[in-house]
């Protein structure tokens, strides 16, 4: 047997007044001591205490003992699987056998269920309310591809890969490295817990690294927006990249929006300030011109569009268009970064338009064209 199995091992039942209910029955407890630990668990069957007892001191067969004896060989069993399959020998093992008459196999849920209890517990000590709240939301977009019922075991390489390419339908490579990093660490929780016999995450990296971000140029930006377009959907998804790449949002954030969070100023600029979906960091989001025309267009009412189908068209967008850099909803927020910054927008003005909690987030947008950066320089020489 594995290190850590049974040395000593003892079983007895009970049926407690104090627990009696208003029917008069108390559940039957199992009570097991194994290395000198004692571990109680209820059986699904009740008694009343006194018929119990009586039962237990009579020299005849009954049909309590009969159901004692029962679970008993059920233990017996439970000590032979665990002998012959070279498995732990616990308490949880024994449970599995005595209420299901087997090994139940412990389910996705029930996985990040005891995962998560564990770092509720170090929230305030060795880990942030933050870090947390991430793992949940990884547990969450995991379970919209991966069914709660399904047994850990059923997780696997191609689960994996699966879970990946769905998310970097909708979300950047950092992202997407980060949901994948937290499950992992979930997973690799259950390989120690003997609830997966391998690593599904084995010859699949999670890399961090800070990928060229790429942006449109203002013509290829004009091309987009004049692009000829006599599919209405098309016409839509192409309006809504143009107001991104004017106004900076994330596409979750612009999802949200409704006609009462346009604001304008004394001067009559059109704002919204709010909190980021993703971060609850706020951010105030200044409308420029273009943009303008599309809310315009809509009554401040922008369609309603999955992020599926959002960069499925933009896609046939890119083709007619002849652009070559993949467009996708993340590719206008860099769009309206760089413009802004290239306009001489202060970088920690950016930063705040954007909704990131630091510059560092900012810096990487931070790409100046050829002819500000000449300009620029020219003018500080200029005699």
């Amino acid at each position: 047997m594995k290190p850590g199995n049974y040395t000593t091992f003892s079983v007895s039942f009970y049926c407690r007044e104090a627990k009696k209910n208003r029917q008069g029955l108390s559940p039957i407890e199992t009570s097991i001591v194994m290395n000198g630990r004692r571990w109680i668990f209820s059986l699904p069957q009740k008694e009343n205490p006194e018929v119990f007892k009586n039962a237990l001191k009579s020299k005849r067969n009954n049909a309590i003992k009969e159901y004692l004896e029962e679970i008993r060989s059920k233990i017996r069993g439970c000590q032979l699987f665990a002998l012959q399959n070279d498995t732990k020998f616990d308490i949880e093992l024994v449970k599995s056998f005595v209420l299901h008459g087997g090994i139940r196999p412990i389910t996705v849920s029930e996985l990040f269920e005891e995962y998560m209890s564990q770092l509720k517990r170090r929230i305030g000590v060795n880990l942030t309310y933050k870090t947390y709240r991430k793992f949940e939301l990884s547990r969450d977009k995991f379970l919209e591809m991966v069914s709660p019922t399904d047994p850990v075991s059923s997780i696997n390489g191609m689960t994996i890969r699966n879970f990946m390419t769905e998310l970097e339908k909708v979300y950047e490579y950092q992202t997407v490295m980060g949901y994948a990093s937290k499950l992992k660490s979930v997973l690799l929780y259950a390989v120690r817990n003997k609830m997966l016999s391998q690593d599904p995450f084995e010859g699949i990296p999670i890399r961090r690294w800070n990928r060229e971000v790429q942006f449109l140029n203002e013509s290829e930006l004009n091309r987009i927006k004049e692009l000829p377009l006599a599919n209405q959907s098309l016409a839509k998804i192409r309006d809504l990249f143009i107001f991104q790449a004017n106004c900076g949002l994330s596409f979750a954030d612009m999802k949200e929006l409704k006609k009462e969070d346009f604001l304008f100023n004394e001067n009559g600029q059109c704002y919204i300030a709010k909190n980021r979906v993703k971060t609850e960091i706020p951010f105030i989001s200044v409308i420029l011109p273009d943009g303008m025309e599309i809310l315009k267009k809509y009554n401040f009412r922008l369609p309603l569009i999955s992020i599926e189908k959002v960069n499925a068209y933009l896609k046939i967008i890119q083709d007619l268009s002849g652009i070559n850099k993949p467009l996708h909803t993340h590719i206008a927020r860099h769009t309206y970064a760089t413009r802004c910054l290239n306009a001489g927008v202060r970088i920690e003005v950016v930063s705040k338009l954007l909704g990131h909690t630091n510059i560092r987030q900012t810096q990487h947008y931070a790409k100046l064209l050829k002819n500000r950066i000449i300009d620029e320089v020219s003018q500080c020489f200029k005699k």
